[in-house]
């Protein structure tokens, strides 16, 4: 892409909740650090071996989304717990993602920021999120 959004800058983001069904509008700011991690994976992997990747985590997240993605194909995602710093895909889930050998799979860690906010006696979760997306070829 040659252009894209980037929120290296600053932390902020401004929700505005017009309000409906019950739900009285309001605004929240929330200046909470996005999460961030960092990752690598091999310029190849097997399909007959499972992958483990591990990653690191800048600043504290709520949970950690591990996916291995190709194109035409079912993406398998793993959830895991809070500042999480591996997750492991099988064989099968491999093959899942990769039914023949050469094949591109994306490899993608997404850091989560829950913020919860009480407002009018009802609790709302903000979300933050970054994905980090690499590439690699399943053999």
């Amino acid at each position: 892409l040659s252009s894209y959004l980037d929120f290296s800058g600053t932390n902020t983001a401004a929700w505005s909740v017009a309000g409906a069904n019950g739900v009285t509008g309001f605004t929240y700011t929330d200046n909470t650090a996005f999460p961030k991690c960092n990752f690598t994976v091999p310029a190849s992997i097997s399909r007959s071996n499972g992958l483990t990747v591990n990653n690191t985590n800048t600043g504290s997240n709520d949970a950690v989304f591990y996916t291995l993605s190709a194109a035409g194909a079912q993406k398998v995602t793993k959830s895991m717990p809070a500042n999480s710093t591996s997750a492991t895909f099988t064989a099968a889930e491999i093959q899942s993602v990769a039914p023949v050998s050469g094949t591109q799979v994306g490899v993608q860690v997404m850091p989560v920021k829950l913020s919860p906010v009480t407002q009018n006696g009802k609790t709302y979760y903000f979300v933050k999120q970054w994905a980090y997306a690499k590439f690699t070829t399943a053999n």
